[in-house]
């Protein structure tokens, strides 16, 4: 059988780099410097397994990152997202680097089953939540395994909001 290289990006990776992962950020140091605001990444379609973004979306004022990380996903592949959540994050409501504002709703709007009937019915990016669950103990130590082919899974701690999508 033959190995298949297991390709992993960590998006706006800052001064948190991952070994084994491609860490795509703005800055020069990165593994590839990517404007997240602008710039296409650059991998071809489908061609990603796993893509790790830690306090990143909230800082991107449109919505081409998610699109561009849905369209480089494998289908099946994971998108991770760890964002400050909107009511328990101290001062993340008036930080004016922060574009956007999630809590355990904000993903139901990639959600094909929540879009029905709705103007964003025909959005593109869909992904179906399967499960999810407020934590305040552990990270990703109790996301329970999915033999689903699309969804999404989150866990809020404390002042953070964490997302695992699957395309």
């Amino acid at each position: 059988m033959q190995n298949k290289k297991i390709v992993k990006l960590n998006i706006g990776a800052w001064q948190t780099y991952i070994l084994g992962f491609i860490n795509l950020d703005i800055s020069p140091t990165a593994d590839i410097s990517v404007n997240l605001n602008k710039d296409k990444l650059s991998f071809d379609d489908s061609s990603v397994d796993l893509i790790v973004s830690y306090r990143t979306l909230e800082h991107i004022p449109e919505y081409l990152f998610d699109s561009e990380c849905y369209r480089v996903l494998k289908n099946g592949g994971i998108f991770l997202l760890g964002l400050p959540y909107v009511s328990l994050t101290e001062y993340h409501l008036v930080n004016p680097y922060h574009f956007h504002n999630f809590n355990e709703y904000s993903f139901d709007f990639f959600d094909e089953n929540q879009l029905k009937g709705s103007a964003a019915e025909e959005n593109r990016i869909a992904f179906k939540k399967i499960f999810h669950r407020f934590h305040y103990i552990g990270i990703f130590n109790i996301i329970p395994p999915s033999d689903h082919g699309v969804g999404v899974i989150y866990l809020m701690l404390y002042e953070k909001l964490i997302l695992v999508l699957l395309r």
